[in-house]
């Protein structure tokens, strides 16, 4: 085998395992002033139906805050587009656009603060039936 792809591997390697050891806690901690619960970091910002959260980054400064979530659910797509579509305004959120170009992406604004938008990306499904949905929240909440 060439040195350089065995040096590759290694360093690969050693991140992969460097990532295990630390865990998420930091990845995967909500965001502060949010929902305490794992499943819902962002308090106006639903879950999927029947999604599972495998990995998420949230992050908040002053009046601005990001966050990627990404869930993996067995639900249809359109059963998962027509949920947000009833539930994102209850929690302040107008829809803007929806793309659907292999992926479904919905786009949300927030009524009360129109810098802040959340983009929601459902996925095809895989060969075992499952699809994720990644869930991005970007902005400043300040009116």
């Amino acid at each position: 085998m060439d040195d350089g792809r065995q040096v590759n591997r290694v360093v690969l390697l050693a991140l992969l395992l460097a990532g295990a050891c630390t865990g998420c806690s930091s990845l995967c901690a909500p965001l502060p002033g949010g929902a305490r619960d794992t499943l819902r970091p962002f308090a106006d910002v639903p879950s999927p139906q029947g999604g599972k959260l495998v990995w998420s980054y949230v992050y908040e400064a002053g009046s601005y805050r990001y966050g990627s979530l990404m869930f993996k659910s067995r639900a249809d797509a359109n059963e998962i587009v027509d949920e947000y579509k009833r539930i994102m305004p209850r929690e302040g959120w107008l829809h803007a656009d929806t793309l659907s170009v292999g992926d479904t992406i919905l786009r949300y604004r927030k009524k009360a603060r129109p810098a802040e938008h959340c983009d929601i990306v459902i996925g095809k499904p895989n060969w075992l039936g499952s699809r994720y949905v990644i869930v991005t929240v970007t902005g400043s909440h300040q009116k």
